[in-house]
């Protein structure tokens, strides 16, 4: 039975709405040193089509990139609000985000010819990252990003959106 890729894709994005326990996932941030985060306590969503975001990544398997779509935002917008931040049309921020993944191949070293161990055959592995950006809406440039990677097949960091919202957004808005 041969599994694409976009499949393997939906299935980590269904554990990562459907949830469970797990491990940390791999959270970086990065932020424009200059952007006065103090004063912003307004947000609004950058408005993208679902299906521009998630890139087709999910659509071979029939998962409803609307559904993503809503559960990472509904996630980040509790998450904001739990920080103190309020949707505005007239914000100082804005949020959007983005789903990538790939594949890779984890390369073990060549078995001899003599002594030949299956395990050591290269093994394909993938990733996927979910990205939360933070716009400044006067100059339309980005001013924080945190994002979360997570190996798909060993299911480090499965958690539920929430759950991995709450770890991106951990070090937001930042401290001077």
């Amino acid at each position: 039975m041969k599994t694409s890729f976009g499949k393997q894709c939906a299935a980590l994005a269904l554990v990562l709405l459907a949830g469970c326990a797990g491990r940390k996932v791999d959270v970086i941030t990065n932020v424009d040193p200059a952007f006065d985060f103090s004063k912003a306590r307004t947000y609004r969503w950058l408005n993208t089509p679902a299906a521009t975001i998630f890139q087709n990544l999910f659509t071979a398997a029939n998962v409803s990139v609307d559904e993503l779509d809503a559960r990472i935002k509904a996630a980040a917008d509790a998450e904001l609000a739990e920080k103190g931040f309020q949707k505005s049309e007239e914000a100082a921020l804005i949020l959007t985000y983005g789903v990538a993944a790939s594949e890779r191949m984890l390369s073990n070293p060549t078995p001899s010819t003599t002594d030949w161990n299956p395990t050591q055959d290269p093994k394909k592995y993938g990733s996927v990252v979910l990205a939360l950006d933070f716009l400044d809406p006067a100059t339309n440039t980005r001013i924080w990003r945190g994002a979360a990677m997570t190996d798909m097949m060993s299911g480090e960091g499965r958690e539920q959106v929430q759950g991995v919202i709450v770890q991106i957004l951990q070090e937001f808005p930042p401290k001077k």
